[in-house]
């Protein structure tokens, strides 16, 4: 699927027990793929785990991202689907390079999910403070609302989160919030330990 001005890629080849193109077995779903991958602009692997679970492979399957880094669990995040949500698979002109349900499903699921959690193709002014979508608008609420921060100590977070996006050292994540919504990036701050949202189309 594409999303407006994002389109996310990741670089490092996916581990999971099930491929592309494997035939999946009846029964429940329940799939973890594992990978070592810098989130956080450090230019040191991180674990990023991905757990795909489900009554079978005809029914909603929800995921759960959890980031680890420096063995510390920074995100833990779970999206589930509900069977309306699930019916969107019905319709292959939404997706790239499938075409039925189970194939749209499965490539969206063990190869887009995986495949997409570091963005590596954006619009740079979305950094910029009048950016109607980025991180001066989406940042200052993301900050109230995790952390209670305001003012300027809020902006001090979000300059630094800028400024290592200027220099190169950045990296923003891509967490779809489910199927249909567009994802929304978010970057690791060193200050406070955690993800900020930096843009929300």
């Amino acid at each position: 699927m594409q999303f407006g001005r994002l389109s996310a890629i990741s670089l490092l080849v996916v581990t999971s027990q099930i491929g592309c193109n494997r035939p999946l077995a009846t029964g429940p779903v329940d799939e973890m793929i594992v990978r070592e991958i810098d989130v956080t602009g450090d230019a040191r692997p991180d674990r990023v785990t991905l757990r795909i679970r489900g009554r079978d492979f005809s029914a909603p399957l929800s995921w759960n991202f959890m980031i680890s880094v420096d063995g510390q669990e920074v995100l833990n995040r779970t999206v589930e689907i509900t069977p309306e949500q699930d019916t969107v698979f019905h319709h292959k002109e939404m997706f790239v390079g499938c075409d039925s349900y189970e194939s749209c499903k499965r490539k969206f699921y063990f190869t887009d999910l995986p495949n997409n959690i570091v963005a590596r193709n954006y619009d740079m002014s979305i950094f910029d403070r009048k950016d109607p979508i980025g991180l001066y608008r989406v940042g200052p609420e993301a900050l109230r609302r995790c952390c209670g921060l305001q003012g300027e100590a809020a902006d001090s977070i979000l300059a630094a989160i800028e400024r290592r996006f200027r220099e190169g050292k950045g990296v923003a994540i891509s967490i779809p919030p489910s199927i249909v919504i567009s994802p929304i990036l978010e970057a690791f701050s060193p200050e406070l330990h955690r993800f900020i949202e930096i843009y929300e189309e």
